[in-house]
């Protein structure tokens, strides 16, 4: 068996390691396991034994960089480990040392959603982007229903002139993006108490067109446009 002669540096904050003109950053653990000192003769498998253990101390460290950036799911650190031999050892590790915790994220994300005023779906659909394929009940109906007269009401809050059928139909679609689940979406939007403000510029409105059509069937195009628009057609026709 071949002996090898070590060399035992020290570069700033950090212990390199030579060996057969091989360079390898060490930690202090390495260092004492092995009780590795300057142009200490070693053989083939001692280095072999402590080149797995350099290896698997940088796998670990690479997987703590990547949870240091932001929590991290347990799934997510599977994918991120890969093929890694030492995969199923790190992953136990974590979750001793409470580095992996997807109920916590669970509830983080939870509580995101609460904040920014988002649906249930939304809550789902952020789970499932970081690998979590749990915890959904976390999200009740009863709190989903209670989040979404919140949004709803502070969407009555703004000021709009759209007429009741337009202000519905917006505040659908803004609904459906917020993720709030189909069962609730109806009967929350049919019970608003809406301030409808949009006669207050029917007239101008009216008005602005009679000036654009001069024409015998002005009446008819602006009758037809403000339909479309949501306005009722007795209220048009009082004012044409």
């Amino acid at each position: 068996m071949n002996q090898n002669q070590i060399l035992l540096l020290r570069n700033k904050n950090d212990f390199i390691l030579k060996i057969n003109n091989q360079e390898y950053i060490i930690n202090d653990d390495i260092i004492v396991k092995y009780n590795l000192t300057n142009n200490k003769i070693l053989n083939d498998n001692e280095i072999n034994l402590i080149i797995n253990d350099i290896n698997k101390y940088n796998s670990y460290n690479d997987c703590i960089k990547y949870i240091s950036s932001k929590f991290r799911s347990k799934n997510e650190i599977i994918e991120f480990l890969g093929n890694n031999i030492y995969k199923e050892e790190f992953i136990n590790k974590l979750l001793t040392l409470g580095y992996i915790n997807d109920l916590e994220l669970a509830k983080s994300i939870y509580n995101e959603c609460i904040l920014s005023l988002k649906g249930k779906e939304c809550f789902i659909k952020n789970l499932n982007k970081r690998k979590i394929y749990s915890y959904y009940d976390l999200y009740s109906l009863d709190k989903e229903k209670e989040v979404l007269d919140k949004f709803i009401s502070k969407q009555l809050d703004i000021t709009t002139f759209d007429t009741l059928l337009v202000f519905k139909k917006k505040l659908y679609s803004k609904i459906i993006y917020r993720g709030f689940s189909i069962c609730l979406i109806d009967n929350a939007i049919n019970n608003i108490k809406f301030n409808d403000r949009s006669k207050e510029v029917l007239d101008l409105k009216i008005q602005k067109f009679k000036n654009k059509y001069k024409n015998k069937d002005s009446n008819q195009k602006i009758i037809n446009y403000l339909i479309s628009i949501g306005y009722n057609y007795n209220d048009i026709k009082d004012r044409i």
